[in-house]
């Protein structure tokens, strides 16, 4: 289950069906509380795919996985997840790629 915590501003969530992006935690949090401290209400993550990677700028080199900072994006079981050298973050979704990318540079991602 995705804890209200597990969000940002600025994540990219479906609410009510649509794409959007968190502009509020109090709202969020408020939601969230309505609805008994589970999801926050007709919040759901989005599941990161290949099609997400390419929105954020990242392309694939000569055939091999998506660079991204000093290591690859990859996919394993369906599943994503960043590889850097010893070190495997899984990203089921795309708010968690949202996040690692803000812990490890200190920058918002921006769709294009």
């Amino acid at each position: 289950m995705i804890r209200v915590t597990d969000y940002r501003i600025g994540n990219i969530i479906l609410q009510g069906g649509n794409i959007t992006i968190i502009d509020s935690l109090e709202r969020s949090i408020n939601d969230w509380e309505r609805t008994n401290h589970k999801r926050t209400m007709d919040t759901e993550p989005i599941e990161f795919t290949e099609e997400w990677i390419v929105k954020f700028g990242l392309s694939k080199q000569n055939g091999y996985p998506y660079k991204y900072l000093n290591g690859f994006l990859k996919i394993r079981n369906g599943v994503f997840f960043f590889k850097y050298h010893d070190l495997e973050v899984e990203l089921p979704f795309v708010h968690n790629f949202q996040n690692l990318n803000f812990a490890l540079t200190g920058v918002e991602l921006s769709v294009s």
